[in-house]
């Protein structure tokens, strides 16, 4: 009875076995290739761009132009930029009359050159303000008395001759016409009479000049030189004043 019990027993699981089907296969799910992690501009920042933007330049038209250690003709010179030549603009005086730019013959200094007398390339518009230096002891000395006056004197002059050297093959070619250019500043109302002092040639034709206030005003006289090889001052004189202590005289050389 017992055997027949077990029997019956076995016989049951198996049938019990059959009938639930296979075990299903456990689902894999495949790994994910991992996302590179993006870098994040810090909360407010704007992206950096290259910057495209270039300096302003100057450059002199057609002839010489004095670069003074200040915006205005009582500084002294410090170099001389000649037509061909340009610097990089990178300040301008409070009225925009002269601008301040490198020096082209010592790095890391500055002088300054009048805007009216000058090509810029570029944007000039907003270019810093940059104050004037102390003016020189000289500028501030009384001139000399002998002008014809009715209220001012002159207090400064600043000569420039262009072109410097003059090349004539053999001193028998035609001799280029020399420019002699010089502005002249009063502080006030004041009658001139001024002539070109020639080392070679001696003085030029005298003219008169009339400041109507405290002004700038430019004098010019053009003229060709005698074919001597060497080098020779040219002045500007005015009549009865000492120019001595003023730019009022340079030198051409003629090379043959």
């Amino acid at each position: 009875m017992k055997n027949r019990s077990f029997v019956f027993l076995v016989l049951a699981a198996i049938l019990i076995s059959s009938c639930a089907g296979p075990t299903p296969a456990p689902v894999v799910t495949p790994t994910e290739a991992a996302s590179p992690t993006p870098t994040l501009q810090p909360a407010g920042s704007t992206p950096t761009a290259l910057s495209t933007a270039t300096a302003p330049l100057a450059a002199p038209n057609n002839v010489p132009l004095n670069c003074r250690s200040g915006p205005g003709i009582a500084w002294p010179v410090v170099i001389v930029l000649n037509p061909g030549q340009s610097t990089e603009i990178v300040g301008r005086s409070t009225d925009s009359g002269w601008l301040y730019v490198k020096n082209l013959n010592l790095a890391g200094s500055f002088c300054w050159i009048t805007a009216g007398f000058t090509t810029v390339t570029g944007d000039a518009s907003t270019l810093a303000i940059v104050p004037a230096p102390a003016l020189p002891a000289a500028a501030s000395a009384p001139a000399a008395a002998g002008a014809t006056a009715t209220h001012g004197v002159v207090t400064w002059v600043d000569v420039s001759v262009a072109p410097d050297t003059i090349q004539i093959a053999g001193c028998n070619g035609l001799v280029p016409l020399l420019t002699v250019s010089a502005y002249i500043t009063t502080n006030g109302p004041v009658d001139i009479r001024w002539h070109v002092k020639d080392g070679q040639a001696g003085n030029r034709k005298v003219q008169d000049l009339s400041f109507k206030q405290a002004d700038t005003l430019q004098v010019v006289d053009s003229y060709s030189p005698r074919r001597n090889a060497g080098n020779f001052s040219v002045q500007i004189e005015i009549d009865g004043m000492n120019l001595e202590s003023m730019n009022a005289k340079t030198l051409y050389t003629i090379n043959c």
